[in-house]
């Protein structure tokens, strides 16, 4: 019998003792009870440290002047109760994962912070704080080699940024972008989410969303998307897991290539314009 894994549960104060592992490379205190304030400049004296995640609810992290960490890989500061973004990170050129969710992080996303990470960035999530958008406006997203951005749950305006095509997750949910989908978004094929949901998108959804080869989750819904709904080629058909294209204005009929996805377990087209027959032919997916 396989054994259940545990919650890690333990409460009190940060130990002062674990500033004198002087050979700490990673420290991960996620999803624990641990309460009051950390100030990150104490973390300073672990001069190995690669890896630091102090992402739980009760905890908040101060900063003074003197962190510095330029060998850090990883930084987790979810729900540390922030307000703007560290600026350490301007130093910080070999990060790999940044993740500074659940914070109140405010107005742009500081040009310095992709300036400092653009070609080693792989895993970047802003999501739930208060962000209206990119300094500078930058067309095309700046870092090389993203994999997963996720920026739900902020207050992003503006167009779509497009993608790199090294990425495979790309969240913006509930937000507010606007207009049309940019034709060169879809260079990027090698996307596994894609979720645009909660958004002022408009016009019709391209074709061209039959190239994603490795799509497994498409999440349109409670946008303005108009016109058909686009067939699904048998590339994409592959892989995908779930579609939810409500609350648009879509019209016409379901395209007849969805029976061709065999994976497919989850189809939402509620509150569109479809005007068609029950579609009997989706009995043919079997999950």
């Amino acid at each position: 019998m396989t054994a259940k894994k545990k919650k890690n549960s333990e409460m009190g104060e940060t130990p002062r003792s674990l500033f004198e592992l002087r050979n700490l490379e990673y420290i991960h205190l996620d999803s624990n009870n641990l309460s009051g304030s950390v100030v990150l400049d104490e973390f300073s004296k672990l001069e190995k440290l690669k890896g630091l995640s102090l992402s739980f609810k009760k905890l908040s992290v101060d900063f003074k002047t003197g962190f510095t960490a330029p060998e850090l890989k990883e930084l987790g500061l979810g729900s540390c109760n922030l307000t703007d973004f560290p600026e350490f990170l301007k130093y910080s050129s070999g990060l790999w994962q940044l993740d500074l969710s659940n914070n109140n992080l405010q107005d742009q996303i500081p040009k310095w912070l992709w300036n400092s990470t653009s070609e080693t960035l792989l895993n970047l999530n802003l999501s739930h704080n208060c962000l209206t958008g990119f300094e500078g406006n930058p067309v095309i997203l700046p870092w090389a080699r993203l994999i997963t951005l996720e920026l739900n749950s902020n207050m992003l305006r503006g167009s779509l940024p497009v993608p790199a095509s090294t990425l495979h997750i790309y969240s913006v949910s509930s937000n507010e972008y606007a207009g049309e989908i940019p034709a060169t978004f879809y260079n990027t094929v090698n996307l596994t989410i894609l979720d645009l949901s909660n958004n002022n998108l408009n016009g019709i959804i391209p074709q061209c969303f039959e190239n994603f080869g490795v799509l497994q989750l498409l999440k349109l819904w409670n946008n303005s998307f108009h016109g058909d709904i686009p067939r699904m080629g048998s590339n994409t058909c592959s892989w995908l897991e779930g579609i939810d294209l409500s609350y648009n204005q879509l019209q016409r009929k379901l395209p007849r290539s969805i029976a061709h996805c065999p994976d497919l377990m989850f189809l939402n087209v509620g509150n569109n314009q479809i005007s068609d027959t029950f579609p009997a032919w989706l009995g043919v997916l079997q999950q």
